[in-house]
Formats: structure tokens, C-alpha cells, sequence
């Protein structure tokens, strides 16, 4: 048996038979060897589940089906087989309509100190359907960070997609995560988070992390369905707001530890970003007055946030904007904002 630690890859299947080949296919030809894949269906109605055990046959891969019950749950679940079959070594998570380079594990595991470090995150690329570009920002660069920077990068990805060294560390997909800190702090998903759930993990054991190694090398590649309107409806704005309910004061919690305004500005910034977010998903998606109102409102509820930063800086105009918005406390002012940009923008176009 290799002496390298063992790496335990998550993947939770969901109506994917046309890609689920090619994504275990990328993790087992690793030319890293100690890895074991265990497979989740959550419910899938198509021929996933025949396809994948048809198509594939190793040692390595364990295949498992289930009722639906949500990609939460499915790791969580991924998650205690890995650490009932081992407690050390490393986990990490692939999506089944995504794939990973065949070096990914060996190249970020290559290194004389890698012991030492709680986290090691690597970069990924985004494509199209037809295997079209969308971006890369992977500069190849390696280097360690800190907490304080790990959460700095963590919420300038979120802000912007990409943040400093162009890594995004919310990006769960593109990290391999230790057993034991995973083990010894309890983390996982929280199921009551329909979308952001990847944010609220990543903000758990980015608190239980003192050196973290950034390896800005493109090695997962994110898949994206042509067209894809799923951000645009009703249910997903409402599960986004619901789930930063859960989110921002967690994260609030691990800012305030450092004492640092530029780092409480940044979050400031974050909780902006995230309003203005609803903004404009909101007029694209056409929500009532009573659908903003309830949206609206769960925005005030979290009133030591709300509190946190109305006191802080902000740099840019329409941030400044946005929080006389939520300090106004006025769902006649922001639905008609949401309206007007609905008329600004065009998106009377769609029903």
C-alpha cells in the first residue's frame, strides 16, 4: 500500500448520465494512486446510475443510491463513509458534471511540508457546453497564507468571482480538506441551505485553519450548461436569501476575531454585494410587491449585521446606495427600484 495519505473524493450524482463517465473517469486516472471514489445518487431520474455502473469498474469506486434528499445531504453523507473507512489523509469534492486534470492530486500534494498545512486549494477553469473557454485565471503561482487571508480571499471571490492570485476559495470543489480537522470540529453542510451551502462549509473550516497552501493552477474544470436560466427563478432567489440568513452572521462571527477595519469594510462590502445581487435577480425574475416585501425583510431580520454595517466605510456609489436602502427600512423604496431597473434593463422581456 502507498505511503501517501489517502484521498477520499466525494462526487453526489443528480441526472448527469451524459457526463458522469468522464467525471470518475478524471479522478481515477490520477496519477496520484491512494484515492478511493464514492459515488452518490440522490435520486436521479434518468439512467445515471445504470450508465455509471455499466461504464466503469475499479476497486476504488463505490457506488451508492438514495432518495433525493439534496446535494447537502448527499456530501454529508459522502462524507461519513470517508471517515468511517479512514480518519486521516485528505477529502475533497467533484461535481458530476465537472472534471478534474489527471496530475490535480499529485501535483498539489507535491511538497516536503505538505503535513504542515490544514488546507491546500488549487484554481479551476470554467467552460461552456461546446468546450468553449468562459475564463481561466489560474497564474500558476504558489504560496501560503494565513486565516486572516484565507477569509480576505474568501469574500473578494464572492464579491467578484475572482479574488487576488485569482483564487476563489468558496469554491469547495477545489480544495483538499483534512479528515481530521473535518472530524475533530464536526463540520458539514448545513441542510437547511438550499444554495450557498458550499460557503457556509468552507467558512467552518476556514476558522480551523492556520496555514493553508494556494496552488493557482487550474487543475478542476466547471462545466456550464449553455443558457442556463436556473439563478433567474422565483425558488432560487428565495433559497439565496434564506441562505444568507444562515451565511453572514457566521461569517460576521470569524471577522470580528481579527480586529481589522479593512477586513470588516470588506465585509461590508460583501453584505452589499449580496443585497444588490437580490437587486437585480429580483427584477429579472418580476417578484411582487409581496414577494420583495418577505425577501426584503429577511434582509433587516439579521439585525446585528444590518447594525455591523451601517457603521462601516464604503468605497463605491452604489454601495452607498444600497445600504440607505436597507437603513430606510422601505419595501415601497425598493420595490420601486427593483421595477425601474426591470424597465432599465429590458427585463419587461421576460415573463
Amino acid at each position: 500500500m502507498s505511503q501517501e495519505k489517502l484521498v477520499s473524493v466525494i462526487i453526489p450524482l443528480y441526472n448527469c448520465e451524459d457526463r458522469i463517465l468522464r467525471c470518475v473517469s478524471s479522478v481515477l486516472n490520477q496519477t496520484y494512486k491512494n484515492i478511493e471514489v464514492i459515488v452518490i445518487d440522490d435520486g436521479s431520474t434518468d439512467n445515471s446510475l445504470e450508465v455509471l455502473r455499466n461504464g466503469i469498474s475499479d476497486s476504488r469506486l463505490q457506488i451508492y443510491s438514495q432518495q433525493n434528499h439534496g446535494v447537502s445531504y448527499t456530501r454529508n453523507r459522502g462524507i461519513d463513509i470517508a471517515l468511517s473507512n479512514d480518519t486521516d489523509g485528505w477529502i475533497t469534492f467533484v461535481d458530476s458534471d465537472d472534471y478534474i486534470d489527471s496530475n490535480t492530486f499529485s501535483d498539489s500534494l507535491n511538497y516536503t511540508d505538505k503535513n504542515s498545512y490544514d488546507l491546500i486549494h488549487y484554481s479551476f477553469k470554467r467552460v461552456e457546453e461546446s468546450g468553449s473557454l468562459i475564463y481561466d485565471y489560474s497564474d500558476n503561482v504558489v504560496r501560503t497564507i494565513n486565516q486572516k487571508e484565507a477569509f480576505y480571499l474568501f469574500m473578494s471571490g464572492l464579491i467578484k468571482l475572482k479574488s487576488v492570485s485569482c483564487n476563489w476559495l468558496v469554491m469547495i470543489t477545489c480544495g483538499l480538506y483534512r479528515k481530521k480537522i473535518i472530524l475533530d470540529n464536526k463540520i458539514r453542510f448545513d441542510r437547511e441551505i438550499k444554495n450557498g451551502e458550499d460557503a457556509y462549509f468552507s467558512i467552518q473550516y476556514l476558522s480551523q485553519c492556520n496555514h493553508i497552501k494556494m496552488v493557482n493552477k487550474a487543475f478542476y474544470t466547471w462545466w456550464t450548461k449553455a443558457n442556463s436560466l436556473s439563478s433567474t427563478t422565483k425558488n432560487s432567489l428565495y433559497n439565496f436569501v434564506n441562505g444568507l440568513r444562515i451565511i453572514c452572521p457566521a461569517l460576521m462571527v470569524q471577522i470580528q476575531k481579527f480586529s481589522d477595519q479593512n477586513l470588516d469594510n470588506l465585509y461590508a462590502s460583501y453584505i452589499i454585494s449580496n443585497f444588490n445581487f437580490f437587486l437585480k435577480r429580483a427584477s429579472i425574475c418580476n417578484l411582487n410587491y409581496k414577494d420583495i416585501d418577505c425577501n426584503f425583510k429577511k434582509f433587516l431580520l439579521q439585525s446585528d449585521v444590518m447594525n455591523f454595517i451601517y457603521m462601516k466605510h464604503l468605497f463605491e456609489p452604489h454601495e452607498k446606495i444600497a445600504r440607505l436602502m436597507l437603513k430606510s427600512k422601505s419595501t415601497f423604496i425598493t420595490f420601486f427600484i427593483i421595477k425601474m431597473m426591470r424597465l432599465i434593463n429590458g427585463y419587461w422581456r421576460i415573463k
